[in-house]
């Protein structure tokens, strides 16, 4: 399987997974951690897997994606504080920070993590021209 093909199977889990998390965290989940789980676990768990989502859509810097992921579920939680129920009814100021949380540990996942679980993570680039010209003055490795 070719690295793009590896990477959207590996983008797939994870909105699988995320999508599968919403079967136990609703106000129905009597396990540990109750406060957290019901009210914030999505809450870093949409936004990660929506950082994979703009990974796969070609979204090319990571910064980028935190930023978008960060505005858009921002965004939201704005409507909900103005009455707009968009994407959930309850505003909640926490819920910022759990945005937040949630595209950063991706962006983490996507820089560290991923490339040292899966070898097909981040696929070699063609050097700049500056590089092969110091890798040329530089002589045989």
């Amino acid at each position: 399987m070719r690295p793009q093909g590896a990477r959207k199977v590996v983008i797939v889990a994870v909105a699988l997974a995320v999508a599968a998390a919403h079967l136990f965290t609703g106000p129905g989940y009597r396990g540990p951690l109750r406060w957290f789980v019901t009210g914030y676990a999505i809450d870093v768990l949409l936004p990660f897997s929506s950082y994979f989502l703009l990974v796969l859509a070609g979204l090319p810097k990571w910064p980028l994606r935190v930023a978008a992921v960060f505005l858009t579920m921002a965004g939201a939680e704005f409507a909900q504080s103005k009455g707009a129920a968009l994407f959930g009814r309850t505003y909640d100021p926490w819920d910022f920070l759990a945005y937040l949380t949630g595209a950063l540990l991706a962006a983490a996942a996507d820089k560290f993590l991923f490339p040292r679980l899966f070898g097909f993570w981040n696929p070699p680039t063609a050097a700049t021209g500056s590089q092969r010209r110091s890798d040329a003055l530089s002589g045989p490795h």
